[in-house]
């Protein structure tokens, strides 16, 4: 699961496990691995770090960009731009790189990671992986693992830096965030993602929020804001539900907020909704 550092509401944080949303299919390199392959996997999965695991999944270090850049080495930060850059544009290396970074093909992710990492074990709270992130900013993702040590997941951040401060009724974006945030972990099955995103687009503030879970059937789509709508196959796995969350949320927005609401669904693969505001809406009001 990617988690923002925005808008999360506390109670439910305290419910949920970090078990519960974290993210199985986890990218891992060897400390064996050359120090290029493994900026290729940082880069082009757009991640800021990597677990360091062993032939049987043990942790055994976690490898950050920032270890990349920090080297004593001359070459290697420039090396490694130039690399990136170039990633960029093609899947492979031209020859003026391939010689430069011949000069650090002899480094492994062992000369450079970080042997100690912070970790999460799967029965820690989201209120816990959050309050982590927020004191250990460098540290994205993190591994979560289990009592022998393996990894078993990992659980990382999301959001835009440049977004700045915004003036907002926080209760009204934690309720439609909360609504969000609950369908998607409840209509999302074991090993799936929740990915929680926001951001500035253009004169915009983006709320976007999207699973990989049971999708809404095409054929009921029109509906979805509409008072006591539950999908057919929701309703058939979990029978529990009001159907008010979304009618309510979609008039909240509308009325109160003074935003969009839309979402693209497909069944069998997941959902996104979206909410849209403008920052004029966004702005503190002016002292007379």
């Amino acid at each position: 699961m990617v988690l923002n550092r925005h808008l999360f509401d506390s109670k439910r944080m305290k419910l949920e496990t970090i078990q519960d949303i974290m993210t199985k299919d986890v990218v891992s390199v060897f400390p064996e691995t050359p120090l290029i392959e493994a900026a290729k996997v940082l880069y082009e999965h757009r991640y800021d770090g990597v677990p360091v695991v062993d032939s049987n999944n043990a942790l055994l270090g976690i490898l950050t960009e920032y270890d990349l850049v920090s080297k004593g080495s001359a070459v290697h930060l420039p090396t490694l731009q130039k690399i990136f850059s170039q990633l960029a544009i093609t899947n492979g290396m031209v020859d003026g790189l391939k010689e430069e970074a011949a000069k650090i093909s002899t480094l492994t992710v062992r000369d450079v990671m970080n042997a100690e990492p912070l970790t999460l074990q799967a029965s820690a709270t989201i209120q816990e992986a959050v309050t982590l992130f927020l004191e250990h900013h460098r540290v994205n993702p993190i591994p979560v693992v289990d009592e022998n040590q393996r990894v078993i997941g990992v659980i990382k951040t999301s959001y835009d830096e440049n977004l700045g401060p915004v003036w907002a009724d926080e209760r009204m974006y934690r309720i439609v965030l909360q609504n969000f945030v609950s369908n998607a972990v409840k209509y999302t099955p074991d090993g799936g993602t929740v990915t929680v995103e926001l951001k500035k687009e253009g004169a915009n503030i983006i709320m976007r929020v999207s699973d990989t879970g049971y999708g809404i059937q095409k054929s009921e789509q029109a509906r979805v804001f509409s008072k006591l709508f539950r999908g057919e196959n929701i309703r058939e796995r979990i029978p529990e539900g009001t159907g008010l969350g979304l009618y309510l949320v979609k008039m909240m927005v509308d009325k109160v907020i003074g935003g969009a609401i839309s979402f693209a669904s497909e069944e069998g693969k997941g959902t996104t909704f979206v909410v849209t505001v403008p920052m004029s809406r966004l702005t503190m009001p002016k002292k007379d």
